[in-house]
C-alpha cells in the first residue's frame, strides 16, 4: 500500500492500462504496468516455490519490490543501450519465438490466432506491445551476451593491476 501511494504522488494513477511511467533510464520509459506485471510475476513463482500464495505486504517484507524494481531498472538500462546501437531482432525471428510458446499453440503445435490473441488479452497485453517485448528481450540478451563473450582484460593491465595491489607504502 506504502509502494502505491508513494508510486501515486508522481502521477501514476492506476496499474491496469494506465500510460503512466515510474521512470526512465535514458529515452526508455518504465511505465507502471510493466513494473506490476514483473511484481506479479515474482509473487506468482515465490507462491510456486512456498507452496502457498504470497500477499503484497509479505513480498515487501522479502524485499521482492524492490529487487522487481531493480531488474527493471535493469532491463530498461540495457533496453536502451540497445535501442542506442540498433540491436534488434527480425520478424522472421519474432514469429520463431512465437511458435515456442506453448500457450500459444494449438493441438497440431502450429501457432494458434485465436489462441495468441486469448492469453494476451487475459494479461492485458496487445500484440503490438507483446511482440515489441520480444524484440526487446531479444536485444537484451544480444548486449548481454556479447559484453559476457567479449570482455577480456588485457595482461599488461592484470600484471600492473597486481602490481600496484601488492605495493606496500608508508607514511613518514
Amino acid at each position: 500500500a506504502m509502494l502505491i501511494g508513494g508510486l501515486g504522488g508522481f502521477g501514476l494513477t492506476n496499474f491496469n492500462g494506465g500510460s503512466s511511467s515510474i521512470g526512465a533510464v535514458g529515452d526508455q520509459k518504465i511505465s507502471a504496468d510493466d513494473y506490476a506485471r514483473a511484481l506479479r510475476n515474482q509473487m506468482n513463482a515465490m507462491s510456486q516455490q512456498f507452496g502457498q500464495p504470497i500477499d503484497f505486504q509479505t513480498a515487501q517484507a522479502l524485499g521482492l519490490d524492490k529487487q522487481v524494481l531493480q531488474s527493471v531498472l535493469d532491463n530498461a538500462a540495457l533496453d536502451n543501450e540497445a535501442t542506442r546501437i540498433g540491436l534488434s531482432i527480425g520478424d522472421k525471428a519474432v514469429h520463431d519465438k512465437l511458435l515456442q510458446i506453448k500457450a500459444f499453440q494449438g493441438v497440431d503445435g502450429k501457432l494458434d490466432p485465436l489462441a495468441y490473441d486469448q492469453v494476451l488479452k487475459q494479461n492485458n497485453l496487445t500484440k503490438a506491445g507483446f511482440e515489441s517485448g520480444i524484440r526487446s528481450e531479444s536485444g537484451r540478451l544480444m548486449l548481454q551476451s556479447a559484453v559476457a563473450a567479449g570482455v577480456t582484460v588485457p595482461e599488461a593491465l592484470s600484471e600492473t593491476v597486481a602490481a600496484w595491489t601488492g605495493e606496500k607504502r608508508t607514511f613518514a
